[in-house]
């Protein structure tokens, strides 16, 4: 039993003292030079990407534009029908107002952008 606790103790040694994973020092990339050759160059930091996306932060939130007003609108369409013991007439108007309201935000982001 008392070996069992010394070669828990010992595995538990080794991994604490163990040398740990580091970052590689260098980046290698490979790329095209003018005559077409695959070339390896090696940089000390890593490479940015080359795009530039140009997004407006209105359409960021674009998902929150489209979403939120129909889910809204059905979730208290929901709670009036069960509320009022209606058979889904509030949920139908429910519906037809958060796609209402959803045409109107985007037209406000098509008349801003």
């Amino acid at each position: 039993m008392h070996r069992e606790y010394v070669c828990v103790i010992s595995y538990i040694h080794t991994i604490i003292t163990s040398k740990k994973m580091t970052k590689p020092k260098s980046h290698v990339y490979s790329g095209l030079n003018k005559e077409g050759d695959i070339v390896k160059t090696v940089s000390p930091t890593p490479r940015k990407p080359d795009r530039n996306l140009n997004i407006p932060p209105e359409y960021l939130n674009l998902g929150m534009y489209l979403v939120v007003p129909l889910i809204l609108g059905v979730m208290i369409g929901i709670y009036l029908d069960n509320s009022w013991k209606t058979g889904g007439t509030f949920t139908l108007i429910g519906i037809g107002l958060g796609t209402i309201s959803i045409f109107y935000n985007l037209y406000k982001l098509y008349k801003k952008g």
